[in-house]
């Protein structure tokens, strides 16, 4: 019997959730910080390439680029 009544309120607090879900809607500038803030944590890892041009700056290089050794 305990079993059901868990099931049974798992069950329709499901159900109350996906009703509110369903009602529940966000405005434009939330969907667009959203997918900033997606972006930059999938780039996170990737992040080194805006270093190395930030250390070429410090030095005086133009634009990241730098003369060759031989």
């Amino acid at each position: 019997m305990r079993f059901w009544l868990i099931s049974f309120g798992l069950l329709f607090a499901a159900a109350k959730l996906l009703a509110w879900f369903q009602q529940f809607q966000l405005p434009l500038s939330a969907f667009v910080a959203g997918g900033v803030a997606l972006a930059i944590a999938s780039n996170y890892d990737k992040r080194n390439v805006f270093s190395v041009l930030a250390d070429s700056n410090a030095r005086g290089d133009r634009a990241g680029t730098r003369t060759p050794t031989v």
